[in-house]
């Protein structure tokens, strides 16, 4: 198991100074799990993200310490090509998938009523 732990970046969505893309609601632990799955980009060594696809939803793991990292939302179309062919490699999302998250131009919708994920 890799030595990761999540931690959500709390001050980044405080009013009146935040910023930023909220995660969808979760459930507890999701986040962390994403974190374990989550891979490096082969094509940028030593980078401090990593990647996941949840659904039609990726996400980017920074760096925030050693093994400590905080994640949020991007569109499939900002994720690295060679990543995206990395996942589908590992058997992680399908053909078809990494075709849609490549032509993604927005975020999955979100209920505004919800609460931000974890």
């Amino acid at each position: 198991m890799l030595d990761r732990r999540y931690e959500p970046w709390l001050e980044k969505h405080k009013a009146p100074q935040g910023f930023g893309a909220r995660c969808p609601p979760m459930a507890p632990g999701l986040s962390q799990l994403l974190l374990e799955r989550a891979v490096e980009d082969r094509g940028r060594p030593n980078s401090d993200k990593l990647y996941v696809v949840y659904g039609e939803w990726c996400f980017v793991a920074h760096k925030s310490r050693a093994g400590v990292y905080h994640g949020y939302p991007v569109l499939g179309s900002d994720v690295p090509p060679r990543v995206l062919k990395q996942l589908e490699e590992l058997g992680r999302i399908t053909p078809r998938q990494r075709k849609r998250l490549r032509a993604q131009s927005g975020l999955p919708r979100v209920d505004p009523e919800e609460a931000p994920g974890d």
